[in-house]
């Protein structure tokens, strides 16, 4: 017997957090993605291929939106405990070279920060 489109929704909408609790458990770093969610519902039949092909796109889009996200967060944290490091411990150093590789340094994850904001705002 084949799945009917609506069927499949109903499968989806129904064992969506069940499947999702089975790969958080299998997945050692806890990060699960909706692509995976997709393709261990098509697996072990629950949806169709017709249903599969028309989600796949929206689940890849918002994984790349949780990924920048995640960066985004990961990026911006970091930066503000750099900056935070260094000016109550490394700022008064009396090393110019190092001084500079710092602040350079500051300024290339910051800017990388920045650019993952981009990405947010823009819906990429």
């Amino acid at each position: 017997m084949t799945l009917s489109y609506e069927m499949s929704l109903g499968n989806y909408s129904d064992f969506y957090l069940t499947i999702k609790g089975e790969l958080k458990t299998e997945n050692v770093f806890g990060t699960v993605s909706e692509v995976q969610i997709l393709d261990r519902f098509l697996k072990e039949n629950l949806i169709s291929n017709e249903f599969h092909k028309l989600n796949l796109q929206r689940c890849i889009r918002w994984d790349k939106e949780n990924m920048n996200k995640d960066l985004f967060i990961s990026m911006f944290i970091s930066s503000l405990l750099i900056s935070l490091i260094y000016y109550y411990f490394v700022h008064e150093n009396k090393y110019i070279l190092f001084k500079y590789c710092i602040y350079i340094y500051i300024l290339i994850v910051y800017y990388l920060s920045f650019k993952y904001f981009q990405l947010i705002i823009k819906n990429v």
